[in-house]
């Protein structure tokens, strides 16, 4: 009895266990808290399929038979339609509140389901619902996924049984997996670039493989783009635009046509490479592929869903049995390693694409599913790239082949070739000749085309100077001015254009101390007259102080700006022109950086054309009908970088355009800068008439050079070297009042202030002109600037404006500014009548030398015919015709040697005018 009892006991616990294995409301919870990575959930769920015919809701779970713990081999349902129930308990045994997103894959699943109900009670909490037959607003989060996900949140402590219902179609294996909600977006969108990125480069190869336009290459292109539309439907993309037009069994047979294409393509290339594509039994059996592959893709779109996976795994396999017997076929065809390794790799792929089919069908090797995917893939990629490499290699032989032939040839028949050798490198000879000849020609040709550029600007210089010297002041001046200064601009075009003719490089770069103001205000001067062409506003903004001299090369900064400022003005009506100037020191005391800006409010540039900006003859949309050739962006860009600066291009259309130059230049010394710098336009016909001008300037060279000017045109010159001198001289001396005095600003010692200050203590009605490099000219209208003197010149000096200003002050009536019937020889005693003090030199005036001169080419005057044609030369500007002139006269009429000098002088100075008289006077 005792073991009757026993074994009674012994039965109940067994019961209890068996009871406890199958049901699924008893496992162990699984913790969710750390699984926020897409952590798997099959290993530890249990699995129930429902047998075909008799459907399961919640409630009968509990009673349900055949549970059995879940893995990657019954999970999935091949081939048949079928309805799988997961569970799996989970919790959350974090101090912390978490929510998690559980996925469910694969996308192409027809209808998820998940239950959540308290594990106590076994009562239904949450009823989600997802799948493809579920619209994306239907579900319970709406993501840019077509895949199932579900969310979970879970208090601390807290259990829930999870319940999956999944109706598959039978296409894959299904996946759980446990998300936090930031891991699955940031793990979607990485995805997703990865795909973006992957399919820009299919596409990229896709297009360069078309347009080589070899056979090969076709169809490598045509199976990369089947493999593109066949991997991006099975991804799920487009699934969601697709459906709403295809019916369910209309997209399931255009996936599956896809994937049978993609093989038939990979036959197609393999017979190609193979070359069995030129045998006539292959080239019918490929056709007869071809018919039965449209034929079964047609029939796809007719039939049930699983009658179309069933056809397709055995098209597949029929398709993949092809294999052997076409490397079998063309085992004697295969002579390379190249080939060989081709044929290794054909068959790598065929070989795990077969696997995946038949794993597919029987549900083998289910848990090696990924591997066998990658190594298909790559394989597939390899084949890719070795093709390209093969057919190179087949280029190259090909080429080795043709060279062999000519080598034979040329054996067979040396004695004729040798002759067409002989005949040929006479030809060459010839034609090297030729273009020796055709390089002399193009040389000569573009120093004449320059000679004949330049020829009609000198023209037009010269006339212009010979009205700048009747007319220097009020508005008709300023304009004479700005034609000079425009046509010398365009000089400098000339010279550009001939540059980039020559590929002029960073040789040409000729850095001198220039004034920083003058150079400024030149180019101010000149942009204003090029913005007032379309009625535009032109506004200068000078930021920060400006050092007074820089070393630049400073006709190629103007030719740079300028050329900036013209193309604004081309492109901008009635707005505004800006030219803004930042200068700033750094560490290097002896060296500045300046920005310059060039804006506008103009048309701007479109986002498509800013590329093209840089590249030579480039003439954008808004360009047509606007003069000029398309260099002048090429021609800046290039001689900035050439002057070790850097230039950006900043533009919106309809928005305007900036152009930003960063450059970084010495800080030079006054006494550096050269004469010829000081010299602005071109000298003026002016009359001192022996009429005295006191000049104090601390600069040697430059005191020098203004008192030969005006020593030049009848100004007798006293001078001091700097302020202190000047007010020592005038205290301790009986000096008479001069007719001016010019003083710089800055000079040690005592500046102009103090000049100004002492003149007019005593010399009341003596006009005093300030010279001065740091006051520009854009500020000598602030009278706070500049107060108590009569006029002020910016440095370098403009003589046209010094002349204007002298007549000004002087004569009011012009009356210097006029030329007399007979120039004005001043003798020693006109010129030293005054005394003069020690330390205040005098200079004799340069004119005496000049009357004289003028006066002896006169009595021994040219031939009458030579000065006829002389005078029509000067008529049509040919300066370098003139130079020719005189040194002809030279060497045929030495007895007028004086007379031609004195010609080339007057060309060498552009002064036209002079020349004119001079021509005048010996007749």
């Amino acid at each position: 009895m005792a073991q009757i009892k026993y074994w009674l006991f012994a039965g109940f616990l067994l019961a209890l266990v068996l009871i406890g294995a199958f049901n699924p409301a008893r496992a162990q919870a699984i913790d969710l808290a750390p699984f926020d990575a897409g952590q798997p959930l099959i290993g530890g769920m249990q699995i129930l399929k429902e047998q075909p015919g008799r459907a399961l809701s919640v409630a009968d779970l509990a009673n349900a038979h055949g549970w059995q713990p879940a893995s990657p081999g019954n999970v999935s349902s091949v081939l048949r339609a079928s309805t799988t129930w997961l569970t799996e308990t989970v919790s959350n045994n974090s101090p912390e509140p978490i929510t998690r997103w559980i996925s469910v894959g694969y996308w192409r699943l027809a209808d998820v389901q998940m239950f959540l109900l308290d594990p106590l009670t076994g009562q239904v909490q949450s009823h989600m619902h997802a799948g493809l037959k579920q619209p994306g607003s239907a579900r319970p989060l709406t993501l840019p996924t077509m895949e199932s996900v579900f969310p979970i949140e879970l208090e601390p402590g807290q259990q829930v049984q999870m319940v999956l219902r999944v109706q598959s179609g039978g296409w894959r294996t299904i996946a759980v997996e446990s998300w936090s909600p930031s891991s699955y977006l940031s793990a979607l969108q990485q995805t997703r670039m990865l795909h973006s990125v992957i399919a820009g480069i299919a596409l990229a190869s896709i297009f360069l493989l078309l347009l080589s336009r070899q056979r090969l290459y076709v169809l490598l292109a045509t199976w990369l783009a089947i493999a593109i539309a066949s991997v991006t439907l099975n991804l799920g993309y487009g699934i969601p635009v697709l459906s709403a037009w295809l019916p369910g069994k209309s997209l399931s047979a255009l996936v599956a046509t896809l994937a049978f294409w993609n093989s038939l393509f990979l036959v197609l290339i393999s017979a190609v490479i193979l070359g069995l594509d030129k045998r006539d039994f292959w080239r019918r059996v490929l056709a007869g592929i071809l018919v039965i592959s449209v034929t079964c893709s047609a029939l796809f779109f007719f039939i049930d869903t699983l009658w179309v996976r069933r056809i397709l795994t055995i098209a597949l396999l029929a398709l993949l049995a092809v294999l052997p017997i076409m490397l079998w076929s063309a085992r004697h065809r295969i002579p390379h390693s190249s080939s060989r390794l081709m044929v290794v790799l054909l068959g790598l792929a065929w070989a795990s694409q077969a696997i995946r089919v038949v794993a597919f069908a029987t549900n083998w090797l289910v848990d090696y599913e990924k591997p066998i995917y990658l190594a298909n893939v790559y394989s597939q990629v390899a084949i890719l790239l070795l093709i390209i490499g093969h057919v190179a290699q087949r280029q190259r032989e090909r080429e080795r082949q043709m060279e062999h032939r000519a080598k034979s040839l040329e054996r067979d028949q040396r004695v004729q070739l040798e002759t067409l050798v002989r005949q040929r490198t006479t030809e060459l000879e010839h034609s090297m000749l030729a273009a020796q000849e055709a390089t002399k020609a193009k040389t000569e040709f573009l120093r004449h085309v320059g000679h004949d550029l330049r020829s009609p600007m000198a023209t037009i210089m010269g006339y212009t100077e010979m009205l700048q010297a009747r007319i220097v002041t009020g508005s008709e001046a300023s304009r004479l001015a700005v034609i000079h200064r425009t046509t010398d601009h365009m000089l400098n075009v000339i010279d550009d254009l001939i540059d980039y003719t020559h590929d002029a490089g960073k040789d040409r770069i000729d850095p001198q101390p220039v004034y920083t103001g003058w150079l400024i205000d030149l180019i101010a001067q000149q942009a204003r007259a090029l913005a007032e062409t379309n009625a535009n506003q032109f506004v200068l903004k000078v930021e920060n102080a400006l050092p007074a001299v820089i070393i630049v090369d400073g006709k190629r900064l103007r030719r740079i700006l300028l050329s900036l400022l013209d193309n604004s003005a081309k492109f901008t009506h009635d707005g505004q022109i800006v030219l803004h100037i930042r200068c700033q020191l750094g560490a290097n005391p002896d060296q500045v950086s300046m920005h310059f800006m060039v804006g506008d409010t103009g048309c701007g540039i479109d986002s498509d054309e800013q590329a093209k900006l840089f590249l030579p003859f480039f003439r954008g949309r808004s360009s047509q009908g606007s003069p000029g050739l398309g260099l002048g962006l090429r021609l800046a860009s290039t001689w900035v970088q050439h002057m070790g600066g850097t230039l950006h291009v900043n533009s919106q259309p309809n928005h305007g355009t900036e152009v930003t130059i960063e450059l970084s230049f010495p800080i030079g010394q006054e006494r550096d800068v050269q004469p010829s710098e000081t010299l602005g336009l071109p000298p003026v016909d002016i009359k001192g008439n022996g009429r005295r001008l006191w000049l104090v300037e601390d600069i040697p060279e430059v005191r020098e050079f203004l008192a030969d000017w005006l020593n030049r045109h009848g100004f007798v010159v006293l001078q001091s070297p700097d302020g202190a001198a000047f007010i020592k001289t005038m205290q301790t001396t009986a000096e008479a009042p001069p007719s001016a005095v010019l003083t710089d600003y800055s000079m040690p010692g005592a500046g102009g202030d103090a000049v100004l200050a002492a003149v007019r203590l005593h010399w009341p009605d003596v006009p005093v002109l300030l010279l001065s490099a740091h006051i520009t000219a854009r500020s000598s209208s602030d009278q706070a600037l500049t107060p108590g003197f009569d006029a002020f010149l910016p440095k370098p000096i403009d003589f046209s404006i010094l002349a204007g200003e002298l007549s000004r002050l002087l004569d009011p009536d012009n009356t210097l500014l006029k030329p007399s019937s007979k120039d004005v020889l001043l003798t020693d005693e006109s010129t030293n009548h005054e005394s003069t003090p020690s330390h205040v030199t005098p200079q004799s005036p340069h004119s005496q030398h000049t009357r004289a001169t003028a006066g002896a080419q006169h009595d021994a005057a040219p031939p009458q015919a030579r000065l006829a044609e002389l005078s029509r030369l000067v008529e049509e500007g040919a300066l370098t015709d003139i130079e020719d002139w005189a040194q002809t006269l030279r060497t045929d009429l030495p007895e007028h040697a004086q007379f031609a000098l004195e010609v080339e002088r007057l060309v060498e100075d552009l002064d036209l005018h002079a020349l004119n008289k001079l021509i005048a006077q010996s007749q």
